[in-house]
């Protein structure tokens, strides 16, 4: 390090006149210079000394997060042999209950069987299959089925119908396409004796088509009866297309 002996003499002289020794000179530039190494040497032990104790602080940092891992860890297998605990509590008290529900389904059961017992109803759809009765559709519009049909000579029969129950009248209800509208008929009895013989006019002749409805009264005849229904023809008086019904008057 170069010291500028000049600057030094000029400072160290007390007046402008001062002489000055070289002695003197010399033993202040050496303690300048030890204070600067003093100083500098305190600067290193200073910035060692926080070097030395800044790890330290890093380091310690960590372990209060360690520590409450440790009480968490020994809570946990105390939770979980608790809940065995309580569930093996609940879980009798289920299976008593479980015969009761058993035995509940018992009494559901018998009703059940006392169900398809009752089914000895089933007389009632075999009354009506004894007792039929004319479709509603047909006795509304009986030449509904045979509009645009073939023009030609025809008796369909809507009322009675067959195996048909009555009291003392009997409607004959139909759709017919006959020489000058005249639909003709027949009652007879069990026996095949005629007990009525008459006609009931269509409300057109062929080739036309059209219905015909007549309330026959049956006179007392009760039981079985056989209703004939037919056209004759002109020309020989024969009958045709013969419509034959049985029913049964009850009086």
């Amino acid at each position: 390090m170069s010291v500028d002996l000049g600057d030094l003499l000029r400072r160290s002289s007390s007046g402008p006149g001062a002489p000055l020794d070289p002695d003197d000179v010399w033993a202040r530039g050496r303690k300048r210079r030890r204070t600067r190494l003093a100083l500098t040497s305190a600067a290193g032990v200073v910035a060692i000394g926080v070097l030395a104790v800044a790890p330290l602080t890093l380091l310690g940092s960590p372990q209060p997060v360690v520590e409450p891992l440790g009480p968490v860890e020994q809570e946990a297998p105390s939770d979980p042999t608790d809940e065995p605990d309580d569930s093996a509590t609940v879980e009798p008290e289920e299976t008593e209950t479980d015969p009761i529900h058993e035995a509940s389904p018992a009494a559901p059961v018998t009703e059940d069987d006392d169900a398809t017992e009752e089914p000895g109803d089933e007389t009632s759809p075999a009354e009506t299959e004894v007792t039929p009765g004319p479709d509603p559709d047909r006795l509304a519009d009986p030449c509904a089925v045979h509009e645009g049909g073939e023009m030609r000579a025809f008796i369909d029969v809507v009322a009675p119908v067959e195996g048909q129950e009555v009291a003392d009248t009997v409607d004959l209800v139909g759709c017919a396409s006959v020489y000058e509208a005249t639909v003709s008929y027949r009652l007879l009895d069990a026996s095949r004796t005629v007990l009525i013989e008459w006609f009931t006019t269509a409300t057109a002749g062929g080739p036309e088509i059209g219905e015909f409805r007549e309330t026959i009264d049956l006179e007392g005849a009760t039981g079985e009866l056989t209703l004939e229904v037919y056209w004759a023809d002109a020309r020989d008086g024969s009958d045709r297309d013969v419509q034959t019904v049985t029913f049964t008057a009850t009086g």
